[in-house]
């Protein structure tokens, strides 16, 4: 019985995990095949049994991942689809357990995405879901944006970690293609003085403030608030 009640579970998680992803992607608007979506709970699969070893994640309720992983990670795509934005080479700088980098990388396959951390752990987490995802436009690399110079920089640089606006910039900036654009998640809205020191420290290092992409995680009754925080590098 235990083994029967454990596998109906896993029914109804998954279940509720695509369900919380096809509301969420069209209220973007976003189109999200039944096979993307199988895809996500696959990397959540994943990722649940890595998270046994290694500390990836503290949300684990399959609801709450689909908003705040995976729909969080895919603000970036509705922004870009928005603003018909074209992008080939996307950089997700301290993945994680894989956060933005894979959510995007299935949601679009025409995206080269490649994602970076310092810890060796979870990069090889992140390389173990890619291979067993066969993501083919996805590639992890353990490596430090602050020390790195690979051969081609971006079009996109996503961050979803918790450092303040301005570290954030300084460490990234120098790995945009021209035009290239910075997408930093945060909460809505930021506090003052960190909304001010980034704003100083973008005109410092010349990129131009975008407008912030505002948009809300329906997880509950009340929505979590959310924006991309966006900066373009300079033309040539």
């Amino acid at each position: 019985m235990d083994q029967q009640k454990r596998t109906i579970e896993v029914v109804n998680f998954r279940e509720l995990f695509l369900q919380q992803l096809q509301a969420g992607a069209q209220a973007w608007q976003l189109e999200l095949s039944p096979a993307q979506r199988e895809q996500m709970w696959s990397h959540f699969t994943l990722l649940q049994q890595a998270n046994q070893r290694h500390n990836l994640t503290r949300i684990t309720d399959p609801v709450a991942a689909a908003w705040q992983h995976y729909l969080d990670s895919l603000a970036v795509v509705a922004w870009a689809v928005v603003h018909s934005r074209p992008v080939q080479r996307v950089l997700d700088i301290g993945t994680g357990g894989g956060f933005p980098a894979l959510p995007v990388a299935i949601a679009r396959p025409d995206w080269q995405v490649m994602a970076i951390d310092g810890t060796g752990k979870k990069i090889t987490c992140v390389q173990e879901f890619i291979s067993a995802l066969q993501l083919a436009n996805c590639l992890a690399l353990q490596q430090r944006a602050e020390s790195w110079s690979p051969a081609e920089r971006f079009d996109l640089i996503l961050m979803r970690a918790v450092k303040p606006l301005e570290e954030a910039l300084l460490l990234a900036h120098h790995l945009l293609n021209p035009k290239g654009v910075l997408a930093i998640y945060k909460t809505d809205p930021l506090p003052a003085d960190e909304q001010s020191q980034g704003l100083a420290a973008a005109r410092r290092l010349r990129l131009t403030t975008l407008s912030s992409w505002s948009y809300q995680l329906h997880q509950t009754d009340v929505p979590i608030l959310r924006q991309l925080c966006l900066f373009e590098a300079a033309a040539k």
